[in-house]
């Protein structure tokens, strides 16, 4: 039986961006009635199985890393929260600290798993180590909970799970022999950012703590940006990225016609052949936008987001981020970081758009999802991650950083900005 799993490249490159993030991702799900404690743990047990990746240790080693996988036992992952009252203080608290955990890669498992109950509700948490798996993944992985659940509390066999290469060369599988060599020598990638605008953080300091701050849009605007974005011929993703880039002016006072770089996150499950026969792992490129705004006319920015993804998704997308990446992994692991370093840089303003989350896919048998709720990895300063989603019909934006008081409330005006900037869109108001 094998007891080893190779590192592959995007494991290898979130374990370097420590200096960055806490890599957890973070997920809390809210359901209408009471999870059964034995059919999740059964559920839990088998899919875990089916992942070894997520009880396995990352083994750094200067030549090749590997993640030696472990025993599962899943006791050391599932853990049970139970209160009397559905808002009692020491719950909140138990589940805080779970969230903000950090798991190391060292560690024997990557994913916790806590089931809140009370008496009217259930929430299931999740944290998982992004060296695993991206948002996309964790999406697919909670939906293959929901099935083996289903299957449990029926009582009928358990589903089969499909576990394949967590190799990012199957990003290559779905693309002419043409491209995919195109792509192989396309260097000019993800590299420096081209225009080196901040967030207007506070100096880092000691006192700098993991915060988590979220806002919510409603159906009925949600259905007016989407409407209206289909009257004007945008997307939504470029409308999201258009009010993002509209509220980081505003909150951070940068001058008209000083462009600023913001890196979005894509999808790569596009371009792979068979995506089912993948195992759990990142499939992620990276788009950088050097936009510009002019002036207070969100109708204007949103022209020029427009234009500017235009050029981009026109131009070879050539799997960004990929093959300059690639080529830092042919030197051995303890000098790859330098070598990795001098070609790629983290992105210090990103989008991460989820997308459109079915809350059917969400199920716990006959429980219907509530609410969801989902978080990037906390982002050290300079960086800053806006996270957007769809779920139970709203639209949601979530930022995890390292802070602290005035970094929350610079972070809370940046929500305000993008609700005015929402607004003024929705109203036909030709100012911001």
């Amino acid at each position: 039986m094998r007891n080893r799993l190779k590192a592959e490249l995007w494991d290898k490159l979130h374990y370097f961006l420590n200096e960055s993030t806490d890599r957890m991702i973070r997920v809390q799900l809210w359901y209408n009635g009471q999870i059964d404690i034995d059919t999740i743990q059964k559920a839990l047990r088998h899919l875990v199985q089916q992942h070894p990746v997520l009880h396995s240790s990352f083994c750094y080693r200067s030549l090749i890393p590997y993640w030696k996988i472990n025993p599962l036992s899943i006791h050391e992952i599932f853990t049970l929260i139970e209160s009397k009252t559905s808002d009692d203080n020491e719950t909140a608290q138990k589940k805080e600290q779970f969230l903000m955990q950090i798991i190391p890669p060292e560690s024997k498992n990557q994913l916790k798993i806590a089931l809140i109950k009370s008496p009217k509700t259930n929430q299931l948490c999740l944290v998982i180590n992004h060296m695993c798996t991206d948002g996309i993944g964790v999406i697919n992985f909670l939906n293959q909970l929901s099935v083996c659940y289903c299957n449990a509390k029926l009582g009928i066999s358990m589903p089969e799970i499909k576990y394949g290469s967590r190799s990012h060369h199957k990003i290559y599988s779905g693309i002419s022999f043409a491209k995919k060599t195109a792509s192989m020598f396309l260097l000019k990638n993800i590299t420096h950012i081209k225009a080196k605008k901040t967030f207007a953080y506070t100096p880092k300091t000691s006192n700098d703590k993991a915060l988590i701050q979220s806002i919510t849009i409603n159906e009925n605007d949600l259905s007016n940006i989407q409407i209206k974005g289909r009257e004007m011929g945008v997307t939504l993703n470029d409308l999201l990225l258009s009010f993002y880039t509209h509220a980081l002016h505003k909150t951070c006072h940068h001058s008209n016609n000083q462009p600023v770089t913001i890196t979005c996150m894509a999808n790569n499950r596009r371009h792979i052949k068979h995506p089912e026969t993948i195992g759990l792992t990142n499939h992620v490129g990276l788009i950088q936008y050097k936009i510009n705004v002019r002036d207070e006319n969100i109708l204007h920015t949103i022209k020029n987001v427009s234009e500017t993804t235009r050029k981009e998704k026109n131009r070879f997308f050539g799997l960004k981020g990929i093959p300059l990446l690639w080529l830092g992994y042919l030197m051995p692991f303890g000098i790859a970081k330098r070598g990795t370093k001098a070609w790629f840089t983290n992105p210090v303003l990103a989008l991460s758009n989820l997308g459109a989350i079915d809350e059917e896919h969400l199920k716990m048998g006959e429980l219907n999802l509530k609410h969801g709720w989902f978080s990037t990895p906390v982002q050290y300063k300079p960086h800053l991650t806006l996270l957007a989603y769809k779920i139970c019909h709203s639209l949601h934006f979530t930022i995890a950083f390292k802070g602290n008081k005035k970094d929350e409330e610079t972070i809370q005006e940046l929500f305000k900005n993008i609700k005015k900037s929402i607004n003024k869109f929705i109203s036909d108001d030709k100012t911001a």
